[in-house]
């Protein structure tokens, strides 16, 4: 399948996803999210719209994930310390962390979901600044678990090959 993402001003303004049944997914601010099949024949519900748009999101996400974590491992082969200094270097600059918007994305796409308190750092959370903060705090160590799974799995990959 084929995607084909057109953003403007940091928003989803039109995906087409070229496949067996092609779609466009149009955004405009006068008229909201609307789907619409490249093919007059298919009507498409509100069900479907949000799914693939779910489904473009969460992609777009975890080859995020994987572009980091394969970075770290190519730029630091033998060094599996200066990979997780990396990992954590990436993600805590990531527009992912940064930005409260993606950080929704994180907490909601993550496979991780507790992993601020998997890593001992829950204690954080008792004085939060703002609600911003807590959900930095919880993207960010959401999205570092994530990107350790893939680079795990990129390692025992390697391992494999040998």
């Amino acid at each position: 399948m084929k995607v084909l993402i057109k953003y403007r001003s940091g928003r989803l303004e039109q995906a087409d996803l070229l496949g067996a049944n092609p779609v466009r997914i149009s955004k405009s601010r006068k008229y909201g999210a609307e789907m619409m099949s490249m093919n007059p024949k298919k009507e498409i519900s509100d069900s479907e719209i949000v799914e693939q748009a779910e489904r473009i999101e969460r992609r777009q996400y975890y080859d995020y994930v994987k572009d980091m974590a394969k970075e770290a491992l190519e730029e630091h082969p033998d060094d599996e310390d200066a990979q997780e200094d990396q990992l954590h270097q990436s993600v805590d600059g990531s527009g992912y962390v940064i930005y409260t918007h993606k950080n929704l994305k994180v907490i909601r796409f993550t496979e991780h979901g507790d992993a601020l308190w998997e890593e001992g750092m829950g204690d954080e959370m008792e004085k939060p600044e703002s609600e911003g903060d807590v959900l930095q705090k919880l993207a960010y160590w959401d999205m570092l678990a994530d990107a350790r799974d893939e680079l795990q799995r990129l390692r025992e990959e390697k391992e494999s090959e040998r």
